[in-house]
C-alpha cells in the first residue's frame, strides 16, 4: 500500500535511532521504515513532518554547519640557516 504525500507523519523516532542529518539545533532528517520516505523531527517540540521545516537562518549558517572557503596555503618557515643567535 503507497502512502500518499497528505498521510500522516510517522511517529518520533526511537531513542536509539541515528538520524541522517541534522539541519540545526533542533531538527533532524529520519528515514520511514515503512516507506523509506525521508520525514523531519523535531526534537524539542516532538513534531513530525514530511515537508523539510525552515531553519532557523542564524544556526544554519553558523560555522558549525557551513562549508567555509579554502585557505590560501601558508608559506613554510624558512629553513635554519645554522647561526646561532646570540643572547
Amino acid at each position: 500500500m503507497q502512502q500518499s504525500l497528505h498521510s500522516a507523519p510517522p511517529s518520533p523516532p526511537d531513542s536509539d535511532t541515528k538520524p541522517l542529518k541534522e539541519l540545526d539545533d533542533e531538527w533532524r532528517v529520519y528515514v520511514d521504515s515503512s516507506s523509506s520516505r525521508l520525514y523531519y523531527y523535531n526534537h524539542v517540540t516532538k513534531e513530525t513532518t514530511w515537508k523539510p521545516p525552515r531553519v532557523n537562518r542564524k544556526e544554519a549558517t553558523s560555522p558549525a554547519n557551513t562549508i567555509s572557503a579554502p585557505v590560501a596555503p601558508v608559506s613554510p618557515p624558512s629553513p635554519n640557516t645554522g647561526q646561532k643567535v646570540s643572547k
